[in-house]
């Protein structure tokens, strides 16, 4: 699933009503000030503002099993978090590290919440536990100034 930095998704868009998100995608599994959709591929979910209208969007890895997050045909989620960073950095996206990953410029950032190896997300992968490298994770799109005050 193509991710549009700064807007979300091609289905939901930051700024868009709950009403317009349902319409456009259907009931989440689970509602509130963030929407599950678990059973789309991708997994992800919106998350609503007090006036319900979607300030932030956040893709789930597909953890091996269907769709991922991409962006310009790069993979963003079910790989090494150095190989995606070092393919955005490639592509020219520029940004800031930080807690749990790498927040764009473009209006996205991609994280790891280290709760996920590489063999769990590529069977070609051998279960290794000394093996520490991150796994990408999720992609959460929003404007920059969703993270930064001086976006």
């Amino acid at each position: 699933m193509e991710i549009i930095p700064g807007e979300g998704l091609p289905d939901v868009r930051v700024g868009a009503s709950r009403a317009d998100v349902v319409a456009e995608v259907g009931e989440p599994v689970k509602d509130g000030s963030v929407a599950w959709y678990h059973e789309a591929q991708p997994p992800f979910s919106v998350h609503y503002d007090a006036d319900d209208v979607v300030e932030y969007v956040e893709v789930a890895n597909g953890a091996g099993r269907g769709e991922e997050a991409e962006l310009d045909g790069i993979r963003l989620t079910s790989r090494l978090l150095d190989d995606v960073l070092d393919d955005l950095r490639g592509a020219g996206y520029t940004g800031r590290e930080v807690d749990i990953g790498f927040e764009y410029d473009a209006g996205f950032c991609v994280f790891s919440m280290s709760s996920l190896t590489l063999a769990e997300v590529d069977p070609t992968e051998p279960e290794d536990p000394e093996d520490e490298r991150l796994v990408a994770e999720g992609v959460g799109i929003a404007p920059v100034s969703y993270w930064r005050s001086d976006g």
